[in-house]
């Protein structure tokens, strides 16, 4: 049938039986009411414009798919509800309390608006400016304080409560404990003695214990109260260890007080030194150990090596190398004494040696020994115990009696002192590293005699023995009167004008000289005093010898007088 192709226009209910499908184009309702009757009609492309629905009444489907449905019976529904669809996806629950999701839910934020009161367990987006009052507790999150001590570092306090003051503060850069103005990283002040401590669980935590610093007026204490060591170190590794023994330096177990130690043939020095000596590694007094294991104690640089005992200078070493002892040395080593004690130079033996020692002395040339002086003990042998030799251009160079050798090429000599006797040895020209022959020209024995050139002594003592020839050649001539000088043996008398008039020596200052006196002109000799005694009685006379030529005397002073001993006359 022919039927408008436009229903916009219908003020009036349309009956859908009058439409069929033949209608191949959409069909647009207005504000017309649309009723469907029991007319079997196929809508296609139909568009609703804010339709008012009338709720159908479904009855009972066999089935059927919900998107937006209400007052549905929870009673009717069969199954386990999902999470998803509103439901809780369990079908028992054990327990009490609330029910708890198996997954996080997503929340949406709801707006509250202005309530009068409400309690918030977990709440975001609170205004803290208007929407808190009073003071917010740390038991709720807050900190219990209204203000804070500027730079006052915030700390709990003994009763769990959160504090700050001036006596713990950080401006940023530096921590200050008892100060309010730290002058460093980290100040630690206190009136008396500011103290930082260390402790573990070995040294333990009591007040004596672990390792302390402090500062108690101008002093500053360093204190490991544990029985450990104190180590110090640079670029990483340990360069000194001080222990209840001492101070290592090097070593981690000193020896003594002061231990210094380097590993190798290297020298190890302690150095000393002053504005007046020099701070370079020249200057200075440098104890230790040079790379050979020698030790050294070096005065560095123009200075004196001084020693004392008791605040007095004992000893000092020049810088040209020469030993004092108890004076400033003038020489190669010079010794004095204090006032009024004796000075007294000792060499004393070793000990031990059954055939004993001896103490030698050398006196030693650019080519050798020149002399030397030997000191015997009083096991050392016969002909040598508790001898005193001293000899030039010769060495002992043997024990037990010893081999003497030339030092150099020359002539060689020997005094000895042995047994109670002087001794005195000569030997020829010899070459230097020969055995030396000596020969023993002169002895004065322990009995007081004298020997030259022989060795056996009569008997009797205060004798003069002499093998060989015997010469006094001091002697004195007159030709006129004179005086006889301190040195005379033989006085001759000749070429005589007159009478010769001699003064002859004082006889207390002469006593045990021997005058021989000769006259060889027809001239009597007299004395200038009356000190002459005659051979004939002993009296007292002036005359010596009578006006005739060829005669002599032989006068001995006793020291009172001169003695007429022997005459031709």
């Amino acid at each position: 049938m022919a039927v408008p192709y436009t229903f916009a226009t219908a003020t009036s209910a349309i009956p859908l039986s009058q439409l069929d499908t033949n209608f191949a184009t959409a069909i647009t309702l207005g504000s017309t009411a649309l009723y469907l009757g029991n007319t079997n009609t196929t809508i296609a492309g139909l568009t609703l414009t804010s339709p008012t629905l009338t709720t159908p009444a479904l009855g009972t489907p066999a089935s059927g798919v919900l998107t937006n449905c209400t007052g549905l019976p929870a009673g009717s529904i069969t199954g386990t509800l999902a999470v998803a669809n509103g439901g809780t996806g369990v079908t028992t629950s054990t327990g009490s309390g609330s029910v708890v999701l198996s997954t996080s839910p997503t929340f949406v934020t709801p707006v509250l608006g202005t309530p009068t009161s409400v309690t918030l367990t977990n709440g975001t987006g609170l205004p803290l400016s208007t929407g808190v009052t009073g003071t917010l507790a740390t038991t709720n999150g807050g900190t219990g304080l209204t203000s804070f001590t500027a730079n006052g570092v915030v700390y709990a306090s003994s009763t769990s409560a959160l504090a700050t003051g001036s006596a713990l503060t950080f401006n940023g850069t530096s921590l200050g404990i008892g100060t309010s103005s730290p002058a460093r990283m980290l100040d630690i002040y206190d009136a008396t003695a500011p103290t930082f401590s260390l402790h573990n669980s070995t040294s333990g935590t009591t007040a004596s214990d672990g390792f302390l610093l402090f500062t108690l007026g101008s002093d500053v204490t360093l204190i490991n109260y544990e029985n450990g060591s104190m180590a110090f170190g640079t670029n990483g590794s340990e360069q000194m260890r001080l222990n209840s023994t001492g101070l290592g330096i090097g070593t981690s177990s000193p020896n003594y007080s002061l231990t210094s130690y380097k590993a190798g043939a290297v020298a190890n020095y302690l150095q000393v030194a002053s504005g007046a000596t020099g701070a370079g590694s020249g200057n200075g007094l440098l104890l230790g150990v040079d790379s050979s294991g020698n030790s050294v104690i070096n005065a560095q640089g123009a200075i004196n090596l001084y020693t004392y005992v008791a605040g007095a200078l004992r000893t000092t070493i020049d810088t040209s190398g020469n030993l004092g002892l108890g004076v400033t040395p003038s020489y190669r080593f010079h010794t004095a004494s204090p006032a009024y004690q004796d000075n007294v130079v000792a060499i004393q033996q070793g000990t031990g040696q059954t055939v004993g020692n001896q103490n030698r002395i050398q006196f030693l040339d650019q080519n050798g020994t020149t002399a030397e002086i030997n000191a015997y003990g009083g096991s050392y042998g016969t002909g040598y115990n508790l001898g005193l030799f001293i000899g030039s251009n010769y060495l002992n160079t043997g024990a037990l009696g010893g081999t003497f050798n030339y030092s150099q090429n020359g002539y060689a000599s020997r005094y000895r002192q042995v047994n109670g006797q002087h001794i005195w040895d000569t030997a020829p020209s010899g070459t230097a590293g020969n055995a030396i022959s000596f020969t023993q020209a002169a002895t004065l024995t322990a009995n007081g005699n004298y020997l030259v050139g022989t060795t056996t002594e009569n008997s009797g003592s205060g004798g003069i023995k002499v093998a060989g020839q015997f010469a006094l050649t001091t002697s004195q001539a007159f030709t006129a009167s004179g005086t006889v000088n301190s040195t005379a043996y033989y006085v001759v008398c000749y070429s005589l004008s007159g009478t010769c008039t001699l003064t002859l020596p004082t006889p207390s200052t002469n006593a045990g000289r021997l005058l021989n006196i000769v006259v060889q002109s027809a001239q009597q000799v007299v004395s200038a005093s009356s000190n002459v005694t005659k051979i004939t009685d002993g009296s007292l006379t002036t005359a010596i010898l009578p006006a005739t030529a060829g005669k002599w005397v032989q006068l001995w002073c006793d020291g009172t007088y001169w003695n007429i001993i022997a005459t031709n006359v």
